[in-house]
């Protein structure tokens, strides 16, 4: 009987010690990508476009609660527009792909930022999204689901 209880114990202990590394690595490769995203928006002689794709592709949702949290009016225009747009990639409904998924960025998503936005526009579009994140981010990203980049599988 100690055996068993001794085993169960080193068995959670291991996964609570992955799970918290795996935890740690994303949050270090996520908010590594975000920061050479808004670097490239400011310094175009660096590329950001690797950090799009790590945001885009690899992170995956787990990505959300990190763009939600950058939206800050006072950023460039150009990276709350990139901001903006992986967040639609990411929580719009399938099919979110094909020749005319991005609709109209006015009609279908009032909270996406164009770079051609006014101050105050950008203010109110960011505080637009971080509502809906209140509101509904738990149905587009689990935190304890780190091991995944599709919190909500794409059917």
């Amino acid at each position: 009987m100690r055996g068993a209880i001794k085993l169960a114990i080193v068995l959670v202990a291991t996964a609570a010690m992955a799970w918290s590394c795996l935890f740690i690595y994303w949050h270090l490769k996520i908010g590594n990508a975000i920061r050479r995203l808004d670097a490239d928006t400011e310094s175009p002689g660096m590329t950001g476009q690797d950090a799009f794709e790590v945001l885009r592709h690899d992170a995956g949702c787990r990505a959300l609660p990190y763009l939600v949290a950058s939206l800050d009016p006072k950023r460039t225009p150009a990276f709350l527009e990139r901001a903006t747009l992986l967040i639609a990639i990411e929580i719009e409904p399938p099919p979110y792909k094909g020749p005319n998924w991005m609709g109209s960025t006015e009609q279908s998503r009032p909270w996406y930022i164009a770079q051609t936005d006014s101050p105050e526009e950008r203010r109110r579009k960011c505080d637009l999204v971080r509502e809906y994140w209140k509101l509904k981010g738990s149905t587009h990203h689990q935190v304890w689901r780190i091991w995944s980049k599709a919190c909500v599988p794409n059917e």
